[in-house]
Order: C-alpha cells, then structure tokens, then sequence
C-alpha cells in the first residue's frame, strides 16, 4: 500500500491527525500574508511583490501550511481556513480567509 491515504491511515491509528486546507499555500507570502498568483514566477521560486519576501516556493508554501496547522491545533483541530470569497482588486487577485 502506498499513497497519502495510507500514510493518513497508518498515522491516524496512532494520534490524531489535523488536517488543513492547502488552498493558496503556494501564492501566499508567509511574511506578509499577501496572495497573489504572480508571486510565483517560476516553479520553484517565490517572491512576494507585496514586501519582496524571497523563498523557494516549496519552503514558503510548508510554512504556510505549518502556521495553520498550529491554528488548527490550537482551536482543537477546527479548521477554517477555507477561502470565503475570490475577489480581483485591480491587477491582484485577493482571497479572503476566515483565520
């Protein structure tokens, strides 16, 4: 058996798992918060035009995906970081979140 099912699976029988929704964890600076598609330039590099953070994306995106998943934690495993609403203000492309 392979497969994120199963690692869920197996780890799931152990502890309890917090899951978190990964929606923009890519386009999102971790240093400011900013969302935009355009700050990922290429596959692997990220820069925010925002504040001009500069990661490799994977790395920004993980930490992204860690500071929820400490949120989630913290409420108790609730989680809402679901997008609530997309809207364009000018040339950026914005999200809203319930955080």
């Amino acid at each position: 058996d392979t497969g994120w099912y199963n690692l869920e699976r197996k780890l799931g029988y152990k502890t309890k798992l917090h899951k978190v929704a990964p929606h923009y964890t890519s386009q999102t600076c971790h240093q400011c918060g900013a969302v935009d598609k355009r700050n990922r330039a290429t596959q692997s590099s990220f820069k925010c035009l925002s504040c001009g953070h500069s990661d490799h994306a994977d790395v920004n995106a993980a930490k992204n995906i860690q500071a929820r998943g400490i949120r989630v934690f913290r409420r108790g495993g609730i989680e809402v970081a679901q997008p609530l609403k997309r809207q364009k203000v000018g040339l950026v492309d914005c999200v809203n979140y319930s955080l």
